[in-house]
């Protein structure tokens, strides 16, 4: 009977050895499982970081392109406008000569 007891007894404290050590080997787990959570959260911030750092360069780049075209096509809108003001002005010129021209010719007469 005392062996009965022993053994049992022997039992008895293996199942809890077992049930502690399978405690221990889950709350392990989850640990790892927590901290591998957290190293891929933060890989993942640092993922969207650089993302989002290349989207504002981007941004920025076409922002100077834009700017620049803006610029170019200003240029362009200003030199064109200069030359017909200079056409207009010849043309006006040439009238303003002939027009003195006339009385000339016609005293000439």
């Amino acid at each position: 009977a005392q062996y009965q007891r022993s053994d049992a007894c022997k039992e008895l404290m293996a199942q809890k050895i077992r049930s502690l050590l399978d405690r221990t080997a889950v709350s392990s787990l989850a640990r790892a499982s927590e901290s591998g959570a957290v190293l891929q959260a933060e890989h993942d911030a640092r993922k969207q970081a650089a993302l989002a750092l290349q989207v504002q360069q981007r941004d920025r780049k076409v922002a100077e392109v834009k700017e620049q075209a803006a610029s170019r096509q200003a240029a362009q809108l200003c030199q064109a406008r200069e030359q017909q003001l200079a056409k207009e002005l010849h043309a006006q010129m040439a009238v303003a000569e002939r027009s003195q021209d006339l009385p000339a010719k016609a005293r000439q007469r």
